[in-house]
C-alpha cells in the first residue's frame, strides 16, 4: 500500500496533516480491493501493449503527464499523444494522481479538451 501511495503521490500530499483527501481516496479504496484481483490487474496492464495500434484512435485526445510522475513518465505518455491520430500533450506539475491530488489543475485539463475537441469537430 505504502509503496504505491509513494509512486502516486508526492512527498507533500503523503506528509498532509490531516491527509490529503486524494491520498485519503486512494487508501480507502486500495484497502478495499481484493488483493487476488488487484495482482491480476497489475499483471494485465504488465503485458498489455497496443503502441502499434495507436493510430487507429479517431477521436482528438488530449494525454496529461505529470512531471513527478514516475509511472506514467513524459516519454510514454509523449509517445501516446504523438502517436494517435489527433493528440496532445499536456504537462502538468504533479504526481501520477495528479486527478486525485491537483483536482482544480486536472478540471481545468479536461475543460480545455472538451473545448479543444469540439473545434476539431467543426473543422
Amino acid at each position: 500500500l505504502d509503496e504505491t501511495l509513494r509512486r502516486w503521490f508526492t512527498a507533500e500530499a503523503l506528509a498532509a496533516r490531516p491527509e490529503h483527501p486524494g491520498v485519503a481516496h486512494a487508501r480507502r479504496t486500495l484497502l478495499a480491493l481484493d488483493p487476488v484481483c488487484f495482482a491480476d490487474g497489475w499483471r494485465a496492464i504488465a503485458t498489455h501493449d497496443v503502441r502499434a495500434r495507436l493510430r487507429e484512435i479517431a477521436a482528438p485526445a488530449t494525454c496529461v503527464a505529470g512531471r513527478s510522475d514516475p509511472v506514467g513518465t513524459l516519454e510514454r505518455v509523449t509517445e501516446v499523444a504523438e502517436g494517435v491520430r489527433d493528440g496532445r500533450l499536456v504537462v502538468l506539475d504533479g504526481p501520477h494522481m495528479i486527478l486525485l491530488e491537483e483536482p482544480a489543475a486536472f478540471a481545468a485539463v479536461v475543460r480545455d479538451h472538451v473545448r479543444w475537441s469540439r473545434g476539431r469537430e467543426a473543422a
